[in-house]
């Protein structure tokens, strides 16, 4: 049997890589029962070893953590070496090409994959390495980066992220801000950060306290659609960040400190 292995393609769409495996892939997402999808997965590397969804697939429904990394690893290498000729053009936009999309989210389920069993020096290298290649960000890498350098303990570290995204309004920008600030030890700025976050949503700031108080971390709700404004925005917040906070007890203490001075004036 003659392998047609991927290669980088370049139409009026933008670079992409065109894979014979493609097809069994189509099959595998469309397919209800797991083992369905694990055979047409197969099937597609069968026709293709470089068919890069076809690894994200499996990785999707493998049974531990070794074997799932295993094969995001083994997906991005391929997109690493189909996509050689570009990977250093200053000019390539890659999120803006619809076809580089499937490489960029395998890289970024490798960075979770990574997070997931404590391996944050490798989460971050990823999510660095995304963020260099699209600094727009719009896979909301840099919240994933915040998390792994909060959960190192590493606050200062998470300004110059900041700096980048200053006109981001998320929780989660605006908390490690407000983080950064508290860390420093400093007054009118927490008051003020802390004043923006309760405009921004009113749930947020007391689910963190009361959440930091019993330890008992909420069910992330960022499955189903999440409003701005909202509880459900909140529980997210807090369901990814908790820990975060958790490692820093003189940071939640002051964060109370300065709830209590609110709420006395």
């Amino acid at each position: 049997m003659t392998l047609r292995r991927s290669k980088l393609v370049d139409d009026a769409f933008g670079p992409s890589i065109e894979s014979p495996g493609d097809p069994w892939v189509e099959k595998a997402w469309n397919s209800k029962a797991p083992a369905t999808r694990r055979k047409h997965a197969r099937k597609a590397l069968t026709v293709d070893p470089d068919c890069i969804d076809a690894y994200v697939l499996l990785a999707h429904e493998a049974e531990s953590d070794a074997e799932q990394v295993a094969l995001l690893r083994e997906a991005v290498r391929v997109g690493d070496r189909l996509y050689a000729p570009i990977l250093d053009d200053p000019d390539m936009h890659w999120w803006g090409f619809i076809g580089t999309r499937p490489y960029m989210r395998a890289m970024q389920i490798l960075g979770l994959a990574h997070e997931a069993i404590g391996d944050r020096a490798d989460a971050e290298a990823i999510y660095r390495r995304l963020l260099d290649m699209n600094p727009g960000d719009n896979q909301g890498i840099r919240m994933l980066l915040l998390r792994v350098l909060l959960d190192d303990g590493r606050v200062k570290d998470c300004a110059p992220i900041i700096a980048l995204y200053e006109d981001d309004w998320s929780l989660e920008i605006m908390f490690t801000s407000l983080m950064i600030e508290l860390d420093k030890n400093t007054k009118r700025a927490p008051k003020r950060i802390l004043a923006e976050i309760a405009e921004r949503n009113e749930h947020a700031v007391d689910l963190l306290l009361r959440t930091l108080k019993t330890g008992k971390a909420p069910a992330d709700p960022s499955s189903s659609f999440v409003s701005l404004g909202s509880e459900d925005e909140a529980l997210s917040y807090v369901a990814n960040f908790i820990e975060c906070w958790q490692i820093k007890p003189k940071l939640v203490e002051r964060l109370k400190t300065l709830m209590a001075g609110t709420r006395a004036s």
